[in-house]
């Protein structure tokens, strides 16, 4: 359940305060806007989970992308590998939960920005 600004049901005595959970995500949403992502690794987000995903923070993981579940996750994978011309090996797989690690993955197999990655 998404909180709402005005969803007693969601506080924890119906005070109008968001449950922490809630509060930190809000935060992490307001700071989406000076997260700097690469705009090929956004493309590759869109085209994997959709809409949802239109303005990709750092922080982003499963936790805050509702359809990031293990198979969208191999999709990712999979598109990640054939946009920027790099292979994952299993561990690294494992290891890539948030957007913010894949973009510093991404900047290591190209010694830059993923945008250069697979020049």
């Amino acid at each position: 359940m998404r909180w709402r600004p005005h969803d007693a049901s969601a506080t924890k005595h119906g005070d109008g305060a968001p449950p922490a959970a809630a509060r930190s995500v809000a935060v992490a949403q307001g700071e989406r806007a000076t997260m700097s992502v690469d705009p090929r690794l956004q493309a590759v987000f869109e085209a994997v989970f959709g809409r949802e995903v239109s303005q990709l923070s750092e922080q982003d993981s499963p936790a805050t992308i509702e359809s990031w579940d293990s198979l969208n996750h191999v999709y990712l994978i999979l598109a990640l590998e054939a946009e920027f011309g790099v292979q994952f090996d299993a561990e690294e797989i494992a290891n890539l939960i948030s957007v913010g690690a894949i973009q510093r993955r991404l900047e290591r197999a190209s010694g830059s920005s993923p945008a250069r990655a697979a020049s």
